[in-house]
């Protein structure tokens, strides 16, 4: 046997094993799975509080085994402010339908990373009057902020099944009013339902059980209308019992009126007995006993107790 043969063979032998070792380490690395995003938050410390939530809820089994979802998960400081705003000790102590639901608020039914987000709302996986999502409240500038609330401190935990941002405070599911507060559109409607003049407790009512839905006039409304009544240059400036009754006949009580459910000449009654008519004939509006034809600007935001639809014009019963 010749030594260039020697050689030769020697060289193809280790070339031979550089290659099975390669081989076993590919191998090796196709053994290891990528955590999903139930497991993100089971091996973060920092949100174990959250861990700790979803297993008491139950919802453990929702962020393993869903194939597409957003995860806003609250650090443990988040939670420990949660019990100092609900005065309770515990997750135990916290009632469980209302637990559930909250926990619920923190997950959006599809994949979403950072560079997705824009100044909208999103449908969370918690449900409202009539099994609808509620809305979340998105605001996209230097940060992610949701519901006025809770910001993105982490972005774009990547999983298996959806991605994990982390939050720094917990979404309780929104109500009338706070939906109202919570949207800069609505600030001087929200003045007017604050208004210390009145006699009718408006936060409460938004606040309650419900359901309700609520037309909401903007900003761009109330300066229509200012524009329009030489006296008046603000709120204060409008007689309390006119402006009482021009927010009253805004909500409709006992009954949470999506967008689907507009049919052309329906009749709704709202809370003070007035009536006002939806029409579709030119697009979503709204007509009154006063011969007011209001549009509907946009529609759906889905609160835990009613919903909110922006119009154009405040209504005048």
């Amino acid at each position: 046997m010749s030594k260039k043969f020697i050689v030769s063979f020697l060289l193809g032998l280790s070339l031979f094993s550089l290659l099975l070792i390669a081989c076993n380490d590919d191998d090796k690395s196709d053994d290891i799975q990528e955590p999903n995003v139930y497991e993100i938050v089971k091996l973060s410390p920092s949100l174990s509080s959250f861990y700790e939530a979803l297993r008491l809820a139950n919802l453990d089994g929702t962020l393993a085994n869903n194939n597409s979802l957003t995860v806003l998960a609250p650090t443990n400081d988040a939670f420990k402010k949660l019990f100092t705003a609900l005065d309770v000790d515990s997750l135990n102590d916290i009632e469980s339908d209302l637990l559930k639901t909250t926990l619920l608020n923190h997950m959006l039914n599809t994949t979403m990373t950072s560079a997705d987000f824009t100044n909208a709302y999103e449908n969370t996986s918690a449900l409202g009057p009539d099994d609808l999502p509620l809305s979340l409240q998105v605001e996209v500038a230097d940060e992610i902020i949701f519901n006025k609330v809770a910001k993105v401190t982490k972005a774009d935990v990547i999983g298996t099944n959806g991605v994990v941002h982390v939050i720094d405070n917990v979404l309780l599911p929104n109500n009338l009013d706070s939906l109202i507060a919570n949207n800069e559109d609505f600030s001087i409607l929200n003045e007017a339902l604050r208004d210390s003049r009145h006699s009718f407790d408006f936060t409460s009512v938004l606040s309650g059980s419900g359901p309700f839905t609520f037309f909401a006039p903007t900003n761009e409304a109330f300066d229509a209308l200012f524009e329009a009544n030489a006296d008046w240059n603000s709120i204060g400036d409008i007689p309390i019992d006119v402006l009482e009754s021009f927010l009253i006949y805004h909500i409709v009580q006992g009954d949470n009126i999506q967008e689907g459910e507009f049919q052309n000449g329906r009749e709704l009654i709202t809370l003070n007995g007035g009536t006002i008519i939806v029409s579709l004939t030119e697009g979503a509006q709204l007509k009154t006993t006063t011969n007011q034809t209001v549009n509907i600007t946009y529609t759906d935001i889905q609160g835990i107790n009613g919903v909110v639809h922006a119009i154009g014009s405040v209504l005048v019963p």
